[in-house]
């Protein structure tokens, strides 16, 4: 007789918005920046205008490599599986098990999640993104059919 051992493990990331201002204001510093440069050499225009042009290259280049590393980093990823969950995020690894958990609730938006143990030792889930978000509606789902709809809003 053959046992499987196989677990269903289902992955959920729960990204930022995409900071699309902070995108837009890069790239026009950085356009600005490259076009003062080039026009300044070309045009036989002041040292100033040269260095305020690699001013703006300058900021641009660190805002959208700012707005990379951000989006990169605050991600929260979220494992399920038959026998508990795991969460790593920034500075974050919690890991526990459905027979363990005695509670879990979630703000009236959906936006936030705590699973409990016990009276101490709680995980908070918050997306970014806010309840609408669906992946969070897709981790919710699945956690409620994990532990039997015993999932409460708004506590």
């Amino acid at each position: 007789m053959t046992v499987d051992t196989t677990v269903d493990t289902i992955s959920f990331d729960l990204r930022p918005r995409t900071p699309q201002r902070a995108i837009v204001a890069g790239g026009v510093s950085l356009v600005v920046g490259i076009l003062l440069v080039s026009l300044s050499g070309g045009l036989g225009w002041t040292t100033t205008v040269m260095i305020l042009g690699w001013l703006f290259v300058v900021v641009g280049v660190g805002l959208l490599g700012v707005v990379v590393y951000t989006m990169r980093t605050m991600a929260v990823h979220v494992e399920i599986d038959d026998d508990g969950y795991r969460v790593e995020g920034p500075s974050l690894r919690k890991e526990g098990l459905w027979s363990d958990v005695s509670k879990v609730a979630l703000t009236p938006d959906g936006s936030h999640m705590v699973i409990a143990h016990g009276q101490v030792r709680r995980t908070h889930l918050q997306c970014p993104r806010g309840g609408d978000d669906p992946q969070m509606k897709a981790l919710v789902r699945a956690i409620s059919e994990r532990l039997a709809g015993e999932v409460t809003a708004g506590s």
